[in-house]
């Protein structure tokens, strides 16, 4: 029996490693799929912790974030990435576009540093909100930052209309903060 159970434990051990490495490889293909796309993200090796600090944004300072996802899972795991690593961070979020854009009118769009939106939502799309807000805000956006699963036509829909960033998910944390942080930057150089 102590045998039989110590074998099940090295499977599953290798079963977790196999996953993992299954995910690592999907990552890079999306990595690679983007690669191609006109928005370019840094590809340095960062630090391997789960602090990715920026350096546009301190981290005791507070921030606004609004992200428009459906996912309520999705919601929750960027809410944490970014309370973990900005303690002061606050995130709002907007189930679908037509919620995005009534949150913006609500607080108005001066209240968020940087906006996060998902491709496929309900109600409106997230190539859609880029599109209205960049009609309704010809200057003094936050960054649009496109946060999506989609595929490689759908990313390039996605940039076509006006993103400043895109992160692929599965979510990476420094790649986010790295997509942040470039988008903060030339926002702050325009």
């Amino acid at each position: 029996m102590v045998c039989k159970l110590l074998y099940l434990i090295i499977f599953l051990g290798i079963l977790f490693r196999v996953d993992s490495c299954i995910s690592m490889i999907e990552t890079e293909k999306q990595e690679e799929k983007f690669g191609a796309c006109p928005l370019k993200r840094s590809t340095s090796k960062g630090p391997s912790s789960s602090q990715f600090p920026l350096s546009m944004i301190k981290r005791e300072e507070s921030f606004n974030v609004l992200y428009a996802e459906d996912s309520k899972v999705n919601q929750k795991i960027i809410e944490n990435i970014l309370i973990k690593n900005f303690p002061n961070c606050k995130v709002s979020f907007a189930n679908d576009g037509v919620e995005c854009l009534t949150e913006i009118d609500r607080v108005g769009i001066n209240h968020f540093n940087f906006i996060l939106l998902d491709n496929e939502m309900p109600h409106m799309n997230g190539p859609t909100v880029v599109k209205r807000l960049r009609e309704n805000f010809p200057s003094g956006l936050p960054p649009l930052i496109g946060v999506s699963a989609s595929n490689e036509s759908q990313q390039e829909e996605f940039i076509k209309a006006g993103l400043d960033g895109f992160v692929p998910k599965p979510v990476i944390p420094l790649h986010l903060f790295e997509e942040i942080e470039r988008c903060l930057k030339e926002k702050k150089s325009e």
